[in-house]
């Protein structure tokens, strides 16, 4: 009983390890805003200024094609553009407009060789996947060209 609140597991040991670590990660790399460079708490955080930047994608929007409507027109409703010409898919959502902030940050990834925001942006698409994700069969990344992969690295 006299060692109950004392005992020391091994993942608390890792976890007390890791810190040392981290903070010279920090020191060498320091938490930077990567949309525009400026001091941010954590690394895979935006500042006040970007994140009051990025427009998500909420409900309600298209079901189809995803496009966001400015209210609400009930479930399953869809826009005029996917009613008038159907697209051969099922379904297309986006996380986010692709302006601004964001269109900086996906340039960014795809041609600045800045995989360091793929885990921030993923969170953000599978937050908006609706549990979509979840209830797939499978995921499947659509090959680049060699000569695209050679010039970007990573498909």
């Amino acid at each position: 009983m006299g060692m109950m609140g004392r005992e020391i597991t091994f993942s608390m040991l890792g976890a007390g390890l890791k810190k040392p670590w981290v903070a010279l990660a920090d020191l060498v790399y320091p938490p930077a805003c990567p949309g525009c460079g400026v001091s941010v708490g954590a690394h895979r955080g935006l500042c006040p200024a970007c994140w009051s930047d990025i427009r998500f994608i909420e409900r309600p929007y298209c079901e189809v094609l995803g496009s966001p409507f400015s209210h609400d027109l009930g479930a399953g409703i869809l826009s005029a553009e996917a009613i008038a010409d159907p697209p051969v898919f099922d379904r297309l959502r986006s996380a986010a407009v692709h302006d601004g902030i964001v269109r900086d940050l996906i340039l960014s990834l795809k041609y600045r060789d800045r995989t360091d925001l793929a885990p921030l942006m993923a969170s953000w698409m599978l937050r908006a996947s609706d549990g979509s994700v979840a209830a797939c069969d499978a995921i499947i990344p659509v090959p680049l060209h060699r000569a695209r992969l050679f010039a970007r690295k990573y498909n």
